[in-house]
Parts: C-alpha cells; sequence; structure tokens
C-alpha cells in the first residue's frame, strides 16, 4: 500500500479512539457528580462509626471464679456458697459475651461448659427426689395402697419431666423414663376405671339375661362410657380396647331386640290368662301379636340371640289352641262320657263314646292342626281302645279280680299278687320276663314299662291305675313282714298265687321278687319293694329307674269309685 494511504488510515482510527474514549470518560464524569451531589450534605449522628469498649476483667473474673468453684467441689456436691460462685460466674462471662457483641468461641464454650454444669447440678437432686417418690410408688403398690401409689408415681413423673423442659442439657434428661412414669401414672389411674366398668357390664348382662331390659341398659351405658373414657387417653394405656367398647356398643343395641323379645313373652303371657278365663278370642289376638313380632326379630335382627324359629311355630300352635278352645271342650266332654261309660261296664256307651270322640278329635285336628291342647296320649289312649275294643270286658274282669282294699287308703285297691306274665301280655301283647311262665310274675322290666302298663289298664277301666307308693305298699303289709323276709337262695319263683295271704289278703309282698313303686327318690333313680332277701333295712330300696333285672316286677292299684 502507498505510504501516503497509511497515513490516512492510522489518522482515522486515532480520531476513533480518541471518540470512544471521550465517551468513556463523559459518563464516569456524569456518574462521580451524581454520587457527590447525592451525599453532600450534613451527617446524621447514628450514621457516625460505633466505638465499643469491652472490659475483658468481667471474663477474666469469670475464669478466675469457676476455677475457684472446681477446686472447692472437684468430685463433690457443692453446697450453696459453692453454686452461688458458679451462677456468679456464669453471670460474668454472659455479660461480657453480650457486650462484646461478637466473641471467639472460647468464650462461647466456656459459658456453655458452666451452664451446664449448673444445669447438671440443679437436675441432680430433683432425679434423686423423683427416684425416691417411685420407690415409694413401689412400696406402696406392694401393700396395697393404691392411692398413696398413685400420689408417688405422679411426683415422681413431675419432678422427670420437670427435668427434662428446664434442664435439658443435663446428663438426668431422660425422655423415656418420662414416658414410662406418664404411662405408668395413666394405667394406675385408669385401673380402677376399667375395673368398674367390667363390673357394670357383668351386672349388665346379667340384668339382660334375666329380662330387666332398663336396668341392663342403664348399667351397660355406665360400662361403655368408662371404656370410652379409657380409650381417650391413647392407645399406650394398657387397658385401652376399642373392640370391648365396639362389643359393648352392639350389646346396648341389642336390648332393644331384647325388649321387643321380652314383649313376646308379655304378650304370650296375657293370652294364656284370657285362654285360662275362657277368652279364647281375645287370647288368640294376643298369641297372633306376639307371633308377628317374633317374625320381625327373626327378620330383621338374624344376628340377634332373640331370633327363634321354634318360638313362631310355639306361638302359632298357641294361637290354634286359643282358637280351638271351644271345640276342645266338646273332646273333654266326650271323653269325660267315655270313661264313665268304661267304668259302668256299659260296651255299647263304651262304643258310641269312642266314635264321638274319635269325631270330634278328628274335625279339631282338621281346623286347628297346630292346636297343642289336644293331649298326644289321648290320641294313643283312643287307638288303643278301638283296637281292643271287642275284648274289653274280659280285660276289665282280668283287671278288677283280686283286688284287696287297702287299709286306710280311701278306697284305694291293690292287686293282690304280683302281675302274672298272662295278665301283662294281655294289656300289653309282649312279655320281656326271663323268667318264663304264664302263672310266673312278669319280671326283666324297667320302672317306664311298669307304668305304661298301669296306664293302658286306667284307660280300660276308665279309671286312675298307678303303681303303689310307699305308704301304700307299707299299709299293705301285717307285723310279721315287717320283719323282712329270709334268704331262698337258689328256690325257683314262685307263681304269683302260691302261697298264703297275709293279714291283709295279700300274696308276696315280702319274698319272691321285688316290685316297682310309684316313689322317684332321685333323677334316675327308682324305688322296689319286697323281693326274696329283704331285710328289715332294705325292704325298700333305690334301683336305677332303667334297670331290668329278673328279680323285679310289679302290682298296681286302682283308685276308688271317687278317683278321676
Amino acid at each position: 500500500m502507498p505510504s501516503g494511504k497509511r497515513k490516512i488510515s492510522r489518522r482515522k482510527k486515532i480520531r476513533k479512539f480518541l471518540r470512544v474514549t471521550g465517551a468513556v470518560l463523559g459518563v464516569a464524569l456524569i456518574a462521580v457528580v451524581f454520587y457527590f451531589a447525592a451525599t453532600a450534605g450534613p451527617r446524621s449522628p447514628d450514621a457516625a462509626p460505633r466505638q465499643v469498649t469491652v472490659d475483658s476483667a468481667m471474663a477474666d473474673e469469670s475464669r478466675e471464679l469457676f476455677a475457684r468453684f472446681e477446686r472447692a467441689v472437684g468430685e463433690g456436691t457443692p453446697d450453696e456458697n459453692e453454686m452461688e460462685m458458679l451462677r456468679r460466674a456464669i453471670t460474668l462471662q454472659r455479660d461480657f459475651n453480650s457486650a462484646a457483641g461478637s466473641v471467639g468461641l472460647e468464650h462461647r464454650r466456656h459459658l456453655e461448659e458452666m451452664e451446664a454444669r449448673l444445669s447438671n447440678y440443679q437436675a441432680r437432686e430433683l432425679a434423686e427426689r423423683s427416684r425416691e417418690a417411685e420407690e415409694e410408688a413401689d412400696a406402696h403398690e406392694g401393700e396395697g395402697r393404691a392411692t398413696e401409689a398413685l400420689a408417688a408415681v405422679e411426683r415422681a413423673w413431675e419432678l422427670q419431666r420437670e427435668i427434662n423442659s428446664r434442664h435439658g442439657r443435663s446428663s438426668y434428661r431422660d425422655t423415656g423414663r418420662e414416658a414410662r412414669l406418664q404411662l405408668r401414672k395413666m394405667t394406675m389411674e385408669t385401673e380402677p376405671v376399667h375395673r368398674r366398668s367390667m363390673e357394670l357390664e357383668t351386672l349388665g348382662l346379667a340384668a339382660a339375661e334375666s329380662r330387666d331390659w332398663a336396668d341392663a341398659r342403664r348399667l351397660l351405658n355406665e360400662a361403655s362410657a368408662l371404656q370410652k373414657q379409657i380409650n381417650d387417653t391413647g392407645r399406650r394405656n394398657r387397658f385401652h380396647d376399642s373392640s370391648r367398647l365396639d362389643r359393648l356398643n352392639e350389646a346396648i343395641a341389642g336390648l332393644a331386640v331384647g325388649e321387643m323379645s321380652g314383649e313376646v313373652d308379655n304378650l304370650a303371657e296375657r293370652a294364656a290368662d284370657l285362654e285360662q278365663d275362657g277368652r279364647f278370642d281375645e287370647a288368640a289376638q294376643l298369641f297372633e301379636r306376639a307371633m308377628l313380632l317374633q317374625n320381625q326379630i327373626n327378620r330383621d335382627h338374624p344376628q340377634s340371640p332373640f331370633v327363634s324359629l321354634p318360638r313362631v311355630s310355639e306361638l302359632d300352635s298357641a294361637r290354634q289352641r286359643a282358637l280351638s278352645g271351644p271345640r276342645l271342650r266338646e273332646v273333654e266332654t266326650a271323653l269325660a262320657s267315655l270313661r264313665s261309660s268304661l267304668r259302668a261296664g256299659d260296651m255299647p256307651g263304651v262304643r258310641g263314646g269312642l266314635a264321638d270322640a274319635n269325631e270330634k278329635i278328628r274335625h279339631l285336628n282338621e281346623l286347628f292342626p297346630r292346636s297343642s291342647l289336644l293331649d298326644f296320649t289321648v290320641r294313643l289312649q283312643l287307638d288303643y281302645l278301638d283296637n281292643v275294643k271287642e275284648n274289653l270286658p274280659s280285660l276289665q274282669s282280668v283287671l278288677l279280680e283280686d283286688l284287696v282294699d287297702l287299709p286306710g287308703q280311701g278306697g284305694a285297691r291293690m292287686k293282690r299278687t304280683e302281675v302274672s306274665q298272662s295278665l301283662y301280655q294281655q294289656i300289653m301283647n309282649a312279655n320281656p320276663s326271663r323268667n318264663t311262665g304264664a302263672g310266673l310274675p312278669v319280671d326283666s322290666l324297667t320302672l317306664s314299662q311298669a307304668r305304661d302298663f298301669c296306664r293302658r289298664a286306667g284307660w280300660i277301666l276308665g279309671r286312675p291305675v298307678d303303681l303303689p307308693t310307699r305308704e301304700q305298699f307299707a299299709a299293705a303289709l301285717d307285723e310279721a313282714e315287717r320283719g323282712g323276709a329270709a334268704a331262698e337262695e337258689g328256690k325257683a319263683i314262685d307263681a304269683v298265687t302260691a302261697g298264703a295271704p297275709n293279714a291283709h289278703g295279700f300274696i308276696h309282698l315280702v319274698g319272691n321278687i321285688g316290685q316297682w313303686l310309684a316313689d322317684e327318690p332321685d333323677e334316675g333313680r327308682g324305688l322296689v319293694a319286697g323281693g326274696r332277701f329283704a331285710e328289715p333295712e332294705s325292704l325298700f330300696r333305690e334301683v336305677n329307674r332303667n334297670e331290668r333285672s329278673r328279680s323285679i316286677g310289679f302290682r298296681y292299684v286302682v283308685a276308688g269309685e271317687s278317683g278321676e
């Protein structure tokens, strides 16, 4: 490039540089002017630099006091003067740190160390008192003094809580112990509440069992309220039991169903009273209301213990029984007429009475098939008499022969001999005996079988027939028989008519075989009189009522003419 052009280019660059530099300097000058304009004028006194003078003698005195404190206390426990020395050292160091504003780490740590030491000494006394209170609580609890034990546990807990809140930097801080003592206190407070709640529940359930619904509701509500009070203390409580509270509330709700069941019983009782008074239609209406209410319980409360399908059936039967009351009276009249004909030996009257009674019963069963008024034994009686009606004269004759008056027994007569196998066969169409023989006494039969014979004999005769009572059997004995019978081991059983009658006309009251009596001393037991080996002290003896002994038979007693 020619030299002239180079000079021109250089001058242009210089002029450009000068322009840029001038612009920058101008901006800087403007900024300086604005700064001085903004800061010009008098300055506020507050803006003056703060000069703080800290007296380091406070820190020195604090350290000297603390050193004297440590030399005096060592490993022991400080007295009040020494504690005051420590508190003074802390105050001086705290004032120094505060006055200095920003102090070194050494001063801060020194203050923290002294404060921790003071807190530890203060907490130590509280901790000792807390432990003593807990030990006292243990002793009271072991001696059964619950109130005193609770008060001591509460003191121990409050002291530990004070340590934890006020002296948290001490070595005696123990949040676990505070929680344990609080839980123990809570448990001791709620244990009698829980015990009372359990007692109320027991009483409430007993009242419900007795159908005292108002009392049951009151007691169970109280038990529930106490359990809720316990549960509200928190789940950590040993007696907290949500399931028990639910169970109590369910039981309370179930009382309403119980009351409904109680109303069912009340209606049924009122209906029975009306039925007893002959007010059959009113009785039937109440039985129906009771049945509908029981149906409602069964339908709406299937989980209730008061649900009962048999109860519905029972109430329906009672309703039909009430409705059938008038017709049943017709049946009873026909049966009374039949018994009268049987007692009189009026066979045409017996046949007519049987036909009339059967027709009335058939009609009653058609109208009221569930009526419970008609005893099943009535049906058995009529069926039996229908089966033997052609033989009734001979059966009555054989049953009535050989009857002897019982001394002092109001006209009752007893069979002179034991019942023979022949007679038993005619009445029962069976013979259970193992010592077989038509003329021998029937044997090997239970008390129930002997009673069945008497029941059928009563149907045939139209009057009550039963086994003799102990009193009746004793009345039939003469003086010689009351002394017992000599043993006759190995001797065969005699025919019922063998042997001489006693002074009252009876044969084999003592000797031959024993005889069932009507008395039942205990459940499952029966009474047997006489027998071949009878001694005075064993003239009457207890045996199992289901025993089938070849040495036991029976005889029977027919009521007097006035007996029904």
